[in-house]
């Protein structure tokens, strides 16, 4: 599933010119296979490092329903800021 993400990120980036997305319940990317939340989620560590997907904007709604990440504390990478203080890179 995280190689379908990313590729579908670089397709949109490199063919469709989408410079920046943003994740509803972005807190999803941040929990393993079993719901828990990860302390390094590899999918975000990829798209931060990702030589195509490093330079875009990414705002992350860091809403839980599992309340394992309170608004305002979503998972730091420097991938960008939570939706509600989304600035531009």
């Amino acid at each position: 599933m995280r190689r379908l993400i990313l590729d579908c990120l670089r397709y949109w980036v490199q063919t469709l010119h989408v410079d920046g997305f943003r994740f509803d319940l972005a807190s999803v990317l941040a929990r393993d296979e079993l719901g828990q939340p990860m302390r390094d989620p590899p999918t975000l560590w990829e798209i931060e490092s990702d030589p195509v997907l490093a330079s875009t904007k990414i705002i992350a709604e860091a809403w839980d329903g599992g309340r394992a990440v309170p608004g305002g504390h979503f998972h730091r990478t420097t991938a960008g800021p939570e939706w509600e203080r989304a600035l531009p890179r």
